[in-house]
């Protein structure tokens, strides 16, 4: 299947489930150090791996799209990089504290994603009978 012509509904899905994972995020950031328990990991852990969620959502929408590499990775990576420091930027007013090693940690979840996602894609070309 190539890359535009998958079906609309899975775009739709795509593109609802990032906009969800997005919104948790920012309401999840956004909460009050005083409304949080005790954490069982370190915070840093938690901003990678939310990250590697959020940038694998917004590749798959964008390849669900029909998107080049370049114009999913190149997208993607800054766009997530931006809201990351944004986000960081704007916790102050809740209660939290703006730190750029977390904004690092959350650099390097987008990254991861981007990177996995695209071996996986080409893992699965070299693969697929032609």
């Amino acid at each position: 299947m190539s890359d535009a012509s998958y079906p609309r509904w899975a775009r739709r899905t795509a593109g609802w489930m990032l906009a969800t994972a997005w919104a948790a995020a920012l309401v999840a950031t956004h909460v009050p150090l005083s409304g949080v328990g005790p954490m069982r990991t370190s915070d840093k852990v938690l901003h990678v791996i939310g990250y590697m969620g959020l940038g694998g959502l917004f590749w798959l929408t964008r390849r669900l799209h029909g998107r080049s590499i370049a114009r999913r990775g190149l997208v993607v990576l800054p766009v997530l990089m931006l809201y990351g420091a944004l986000d960081e930027l704007t916790q102050p007013r809740f209660g939290r504290s703006a730190d750029i090693i977390d904004w690092l940690a959350d650099v390097t979840g987008i990254a991861m994603a981007v990177i996995v996602c695209e071996l996986a894609t080409a893992a699965a070309r070299m693969t697929s009978p032609k």
